[in-house]
């Protein structure tokens, strides 16, 4: 019942945190990243037994699928093995020296069966090698053309008992064997020879492609999918006219499969992330505290910048960007006093964006201001001003076919004489679309202390609406305030839940197979503010809720340490699930700056730490896929560049 399963992935799950002597390569020419190992690698091996967890025996019949790529060398290299721990002696091993690739196996002595004149794989380029042992022979099939068997003199045992033993990659024990070119893949594959699966036929290859391949070899190197289960697999495969191989578009990372003279694709583009890389500077007039993406039918691609520069009273320019040529260049740029947050909506095929400001002063209503889309002018254009009080966040939401903006009101002081009164405990509104005026009229007054943002998400055929709130109290005296969930009944939005935050800035909401969750962003602890501990304050744990059916509650799901986080982002890359946490402050520990982290989603480990990114204190980030490529952005609220990332 044994699983594929990648063994280079169960010793280094990531790119971070490596053991000692791995190192992480970046093919720039074939797009791939690999591992190499230095003499400091020790270590490098892991417990059989955390693969084979169904019985204690090491499957009788299986295949190794490699990916490499190494030079000719006298000593001997090993690329997987299988011993008992604290042991030199080799049960079941793969190794290369000398132009021979070498199958070792433990049968009442040890025997050794060797493929010769394999200098093919020793010439410093991307290889793939599928190594197979079936019955009573063993096979190596080198980039989907080149097989040889070879018949065992003694079977195969059938009984490898791997309970106590160790699972070695690209050493055989120690710095012995150590394997010095580049390791890409390592896949066990239980049952016969998976090269049959994984290799197109001939006939098939040779009348698809004969007019592709006039002039013989083509000499072009690609990613391609091989997909078993629950496994994997980015192989090189190399195209000749006349080869076992029957890929062809270098860019698209499918696998096709003949059978019976037909060729089909069994498996489409698998995207995952591997790595992030810096795209594109996105230059503004002042710092921008939050990012709005969105489509515009038969316009393209957009984003919206929330600008604001705290020492300028009056109003200022927040641009708009529209995507071309995979760059992202102004389009328009509309006016906005204190700029706070973006949303983008639809209504009767009319496109409006919305933009929530803050104002120029606390003891006046600020006027947010929605813009509509000129089909003639192709330019947004100013349609309705809403009052709102320090707005720092505009939702919109529809609910039974009605249209609603959710207004998070964040502070209102008031003046009597010399007497100054500043509130955090001020109605948030929501606002309703009237079909008959066309235009947005107050529908309801909403309790909120300090609120930061908005979140509505659909849970089956129910309405939430969640607001952040940030803290409660009055003039210098603040104290932390919980956030309340609303539940769409009888025509408006009541409490539902409240939930434990502490300075609250941010709701995320997201779905997983059948499970439904929320991620606060919790920013400030405000039982800790004396001198000494203002890093301590900053340092908050954020909580992701999961919603428990049966109780009809969100229960605490994992908390996470953050660093006066001011926002969280799910996405999605393949069918892998990502939260990225803005984080505004750097950590105690830390004397670099602030770190923008991204936690990916693995099961029973819940959300793990995959990548930090070191950047200036960020207040936003959005995520977008264009054109098959999934590209992260950042909002700088530091200074005027904002950044671009596109995921490898």
């Amino acid at each position: 019942e044994l699983e594929p399963v990648s063994l280079l992935a169960r010793l280094a799950p990531s790119f971070y945190g490596l053991p000692r002597g791995v190192n992480v390569i970046y093919d720039a020419t074939h797009y791939a990243h690999a591992y190499s190992f230095t003499t400091r690698a020790a270590g490098l091996h892991f417990l059989a037994s955390d693969i084979v967890k169904f019985c204690n025996y090491f499957p009788e019949e299986f295949s190794l699928l490699i990916t490499l790529k190494t030079s000719n060398t006298t000593s001997e290299q090993c690329i997987m093995t299988l011993m008992p721990r604290a042991s030199t002696e080799v049960k079941i091993g793969v190794t290369m020296s000398l132009n021979v690739i070498r199958v070792t196996y433990a049968s009442e002595k040890v025997i050794s069966v060797d493929f010769d004149d394999m200098d093919a794989v020793f010439d410093g380029q991307w290889h793939s090698l599928v190594v197979s042992v079936t019955g009573d022979t063993v096979s190596v099939r080198v980039d989907c053309r080149h097989s040889v068997s070879r018949r065992l003199r003694r079977h195969f045992p059938a009984f490898v008992d791997a309970g106590n033993d160790e699972i070695h990659i690209g050493n055989c024990n120690g710095e012995r064997g150590l394997f010095t070119g580049w390791l890409k893949d390592v896949i066990l594959l239980p049952g016969s020879d998976i090269s049959l699966a994984t290799c197109p036929s001939v006939t098939s290859l040779t009348s698809a492609h004969s007019n592709a391949h006039s002039n013989g070899i083509e000499d072009t190197y690609r990613e391609c999918v091989v997909v078993s289960a629950k496994c994997v697999m980015f192989p090189f495969c190399v195209e000749f006219s006349d080869a076992h191989c029957g890929w062809q578009d270098t860019g698209k990372m499918t696998f096709d499969l003949s059978q019976n003279n037909i060729q089909q694709s069994i498996l489409e583009s698998v995207p995952r992330m591997d790595y992030i890389t810096w795209h594109q500077d996105i230059i503004t007039a002042a710092p921008v505290v939050d990012l709005e993406i969105f489509r515009i039918p038969g316009e393209g691609l957009f984003m919206a910048t929330a600008s604001y520069d705290r020492l300028l009273p009056n109003k200022q320019q927040s641009a708009i960007f529209r995507w071309h040529q995979g760059r992202f260049k102004v389009f328009q740029s509309l006016y906005s006093l204190g700029a706070q947050a973006w949303e983008f909506f639809t209504i009767d095929k009319k496109y409006f964006l919305a933009v929530a400001n803050l104002g120029a002063r606390r003891d006046q209503a600020s006027k947010s201001t929605i813009f509509r889309w000129s089909g003639k002018r192709k330019k947004f254009r100013q349609f309705q001003e809403l009052i709102t009080w320090n707005a720092r966040d505009i939702e919109h939401l529809e609910v039974n076919g009605r249209h609603y903006l959710a207004v998070a009101n964040h502070v209102q002081e008031n003046q009597n004489h010399i007497i100054i009164s500043i509130s955090y405990s001020i109605d948030s509104m929501l606002f309703v679309w009237d079909s008959s005026s066309r235009a947005f009229k107050p529908s309801q007054n909403m309790s909120t202390d300090g609120a930061m943002d908005f979140t509505h998400f659909r849970v089956e055929q129910y309405d939430f609406l969640v607001v952040a709130n940030f803290f409660i109290g009055k003039s210098s005296s603040f104290s932390a305030v919980n956030s309340v969930v609303h539940l769409w009944q009888n025509s408006r939005f009541l409490p539902f839940q409240s939930l434990s935050t502490t300075g609250a800035t941010d709701f995320e909401a997201f779905s997983i197979d059948d499970d439904y969750f929320v991620a606060v962003a919790n920013s400030d602890d405000f039982g800790l503010s004396t001198l000494d501990s203002v890093a301590e304050r900053y340092q908050v744990n954020s909580t992701i809720y999961r919603l428990n059916k049966i109780i009809k509650q969100f229960e605490v799901y994992q908390q996470i340490e953050t660093q006066s986080i001011r926002d969280w982002e799910h996405f999605r890359v393949g069918d892998d699930h990502y939260l990225i946490a803005s984080n505004s402050r750097r950590g105690l520990s830390s004397s670099a700056g602030s770190s923008s982290v991204i936690y990916r989603w693995q099961g029973v480990e819940k959300f793990v730490e995959k990548h930090r990114l070191d950047s200036l204190p960020s207040s936003d980030w959005e995520t977008f896929t264009e054109n098959g490529e999934t590209f992260l952005v950042y909002a700088n609220a530091e200074n005027s560049i904002s950044q671009v990332y596109k995921v490898k």
